[in-house]
């Protein structure tokens, strides 16, 4: 676009140097890929491409754009939240020049004034003031009134399927475009769609009927009338439109792809390749049947799977079997649904032997390279228990293969560690495949443990031995097979051997105490605070911990005098708060909330039904994105170096058990804890001022045998307001998440790791924060400075957790005589 429009698009002279810039390296590629025929011809056109050297591959949206049936009480919820009160006509796609919705006003304007009385205009997408002001004069030169058209601003995907299905009719008036995703989304939800008669958009739509000239106000506001007053027509256009987005997927564009790729470089070993090659063109492979591609074993009785074959996408494996994620040690990139990546040039799995077996065992691992036309192969170096255990080559042309690793006997504790050196692992960026830094060497997505003798029983987790008990415990421990009544036995016993927790006096049965922190967000705590009045559950107080405020806050507290408890706390620290919060609570159970969160009106009953099992020390529910319709959290596990995996397809509780190295964790703006449980843990551990302070804390409730439900109720919505250290999306400042991640992995993870892997996980957490923090720069979204300012930041956030791992764990201690008394709301 900016070739084709230079005057609208590159007006700024740096801007238009560092456009052309780019131009000059694409004219010097073998090959441009383009997502319609219309951006085709301008590669050729403007770069001077060969027809033959521009293939159209065609794109696809994505899976979450379908057709909903929306309850009503979702429906008013969702667009009384944007202002929208009638039924209406959408646009959704920005606010740069060539989204023309200057003309979608002016033809909606003229439209006659019983149709748009009974209508509005939504543009739901996130628009800058200078295009807000000029839409604002736009409307009033035309004269409709301020209820007759909503500028939403930023609307969530998921919120965005919502409205693609409820509104009356979808307009797109956009003069350029290279494919035009938002019609496509529109059509896929079933919407009425009309689209400019302009570049790429008449290849989405696909019948000319529903197009209009971008320029005629006229001629579009004729045919937006004709889309709300002829049903038939709407009609068609709802048929149509869902007709024709089956024919855009991405199985599709990969497959063309792929062909692009053998045009430009040969025919290559497809049989070789896995089943469907768009999965494969599309790096989310689909790993085939267990045992698809093993070598033959010739029918010997090491062909018996021990381990019954795990793969990426499994919540857990079969009763008494770990997931797959239970397995990774060091040096792994966060799991996909399909796998993981390895980062760096050494990675770590860690498996046991079979109870009762001593003998040989056989890991089969089903693996890729990160490899492509500028780096064919890798190679990989494997060792089993710091022996020799072969080596491979991933290839560019093989595609997944299955790599088969003689493990030998365990070791003593009855232990296999594996761990694979890759050669000359590679980034994303590197190769020119965007700008990830990370440098990654192999995919896993599946593996098998084959024993050299057949099995004695399934294998049994590896989170039973990950904390190491000291001992015969320990050695016993690490070969349980833990079913569920074994877990629940474990953490019987260790609730036993630490006795009954103490209960401070004073402490209201049945109660809850909601214990909101809040710092500079007074206008945030006042809707929380009338959003808990709405609480289905009566039997509540609430207690607010008052940070050192510089806003409304202490004048909105007064307010509320009488009816909440009242805490002080004079540092800007999260852990600092809640055990302030925990001391002056006395309810039965405690309720953390953040001031920028409203729970559902039936919070508190479901997290009570929980707490009705006396098994259960926390509780914790969902939270939803502020649109009330997509999840910012649901399911989370965390290992004891702080790394979590929090978008799990279900609760995990096979690994909730004293000692496990995954440990089920709850959100902090939505986790409840039984008061004597945590009064007993300790409470908050005050070294962490910001980050990982829950996940610590349910980290020891899981260790003195308590159960963590992870409930699939129990949600609030949370607004992800701006504080101090974030704007937005921003982090402005690292110092507490860096020195919180550096404390945990350090007062945690020497129980299960080395000090050179604890300190090379610190390395690869603070090297992607410091990756994104270069992509904010880069994108114009944080001043150069900040990159200087991020490296004081690490490290100040050094020293304040090596100071902190030098002294004991800050943990809370109640006071002797009780908390203030119960002050229902």
């Amino acid at each position: 676009m900016p070739l084709a429009r230079p005057d609208v698009f590159v007006t700024d002279p740096h801007e238009r140097a560092w456009f052309l810039g780019k131009a000059e390296q694409m004219k010097r590629m073998d090959a441009l890929l383009a997502v319609s025929a219309s951006s085709a011809r301008e590669a050729v056109e403007h770069l001077g491409f060969d027809p033959a050297r521009a293939p159209v591959i065609g794109a696809a949206a994505d899976e979450q754009f379908h057709p909903l049936q929306v309850p009503v009480a979702d429906r008013r919820r969702l667009l009384g939240r944007y202002g929208i009160r009638r039924p209406f006509v959408m646009f959704t796609g920005g606010d740069s020049p060539q989204k023309n919705i200057g003309t979608l006003v002016q033809a909606y304007a003229r439209l006659p004034h019983e149709v748009r009385r009974a209508h509005q205009l939504v543009l739901a997408c996130k628009i800058g003031d200078p295009a807000r002001l000029r839409v604002e004069r736009e409307a009033r030169a035309c004269g409709l009134g301020d209820g007759e058209y909503v500028v939403t601003g930023y609307v969530p995907d998921a919120a965005l399927a919502a409205f693609y299905n409820l509104c009356r009719l979808f307009v797109f008036p956009s003069w350029h475009e290279g494919f035009g995703l938002p019609v496509l989304e529109a059509m896929q939800c079933g919407a009425p769609v009309l689209a400019a008669r302009a570049t790429s958009l008449p290849e989405v739509v696909g019948w000319e009927d529903a197009l209009f000239d971008p320029h005629d106000a006229g001629a579009l506001s004729t045919l937006i009338a004709r889309g709300l007053g002829d049903a038939d027509f709407a009609g068609a256009l709802r048929r149509h439109g869902r007709e024709r987005a089956r024919e855009f997927s991405w199985e599709r564009t990969a497959e063309r792809a792929w062909d692009a790729f053998e045009a430009l470089v040969g025919p290559q070993r497809k049989a070789a390749l896995p089943p469907s090659r768009a999965s494969a063109a599309m790096a989310a492979p689909r790993t085939g049947e267990p045992g698809r591609d093993a070598p033959a074993t010739g029918g010997s009785p090491a062909a018996a799977s021990l381990l019954p074959v795990l793969e990426f996408g499994q919540a857990c494996g079969p009763e008494g079997c770990p997931c797959l994620h239970d397995l990774l040690g060091t040096g792994w990139c966060e799991v996909e649904s399909w796998g993981v990546w390895s980062r760096g040039r050494r990675c770590t799995l860690f498996l046991n032997a079979p109870a009762g077996g001593t003998g040989p065992g056989e890991l089969w691992l089903r693996l890729r390279g990160f490899v492509g036309l500028r780096h064919p192969g890798v190679r990989v170096d494997f060792q089993a228990n710091g022996r020799p255990a072969g080596r491979a080559l991933l290839a560019w042309v093989l595609g997944f293969r299955t790599v088969r690793i003689p493990l030998g006997c365990p070791d003593g504790d009855g232990c296999w560690r594996v761990e694979c050196t890759i050669r000359h692992p590679r980034s994303p960026a590197s190769l020119g495949l965007g700008r990830d830094e990370r440098e990654l060497g192999i995919g896993l997505a599946r593996l098998e443990l084959r024993p050299g003798r057949p099995p004695a029983s399934l294998l049994a987790p590896l989170a039973s031995s990950a904390l190491r008990l000291p001992g015969a415990a320990g050695r016993w421990a690490a070969r349980q097979p833990w079913t569920e009544p074994a877990r629940s036995g474990l953490r019987r016993r260790a609730r036993l051997r630490a006795g009954k927790p103490p209960c401070s006096p004073g402490i209201q049965a049945g109660a809850f105490s909601i214990i909101l922190c809040t710092l500079d967000r007074a206008q945030e705590l006042e809707e929380t605070l009338h959003a808990l009045q709405r609480l289905d559950y009566s039997d509540c107080e609430v207690v607010v911990v008052e940070g050192p405020c510089r806003d409304g806050t202490a004048a909105l507290l007064d307010r509320w005098a009488g009816r909440i408890k009242r805490v002080p706390c004079p540092q800007a620290s999260l852990s600092i708060a809640r055990n302030l919060g925990l001391a002056a609570s006395a309810g039965e159970w405690t309720a953390f909330l953040d001031d920028d969160a409203r729970p559902e009106p039936g919070w508190l009953d479901e997290l009570a039904a929980a707490f009705a099992d006396p098994e259960v020390g926390a509780a914790g529910g969902k939270v939803l994105d502020p649109s009330g319709l997509a999840y910012q959290y649901e399911y989370a596990s965390s290992d004891r170096l702080g790394r979590s995996t929090w978008k799990l397809a279900s609760s995990c509780p096979e690994r909730n058990y004293p000692g496990s190295y995954w440990f089920p964790y709850l959100q902090g703006t939505n986790c409840a804890f039984r008061r004597a449980v945590l009064e007993e843990a300790g409470g908050f551990d005050e070294a962490f001022a910001y980050y990982l302070d829950e996940t610590e804390a349910c980290l020891r409730v899981n260790d003195a045998g308590w159960a963590i439900r992870q409930l699939d109720g129990a949600c609030v919505i949370h607004h992800s307001a701006s504080s101090g250290i974030r704007q937005g999306s921003i982090l402005q400042d690292h110092t507490a998440i860096v020195a919180s991640k550096l404390y945990f992995a350090g007062r945690h993870g020497p129980l299960r790791h080395s000090a050179e892997e604890i300190a090379e996980e610190n390395e690869r957490f603070i090297q992607d924060h410091r990756h994104g923090v270069k992509l904010w720069v880069e994108q114009g979204l944080a001043a150069p400075a900040r990159l200087e300012a991020f490296e004081r930041q690490v490290q100040d956030a050094r020293a304040r957790a090596a100071a902190a791992l030098a002294r004991p764990a800050a943990l809370w201690r109640p006071c002797p005589s009780g908390p203030p008394p119960f002050l229902r709301m």
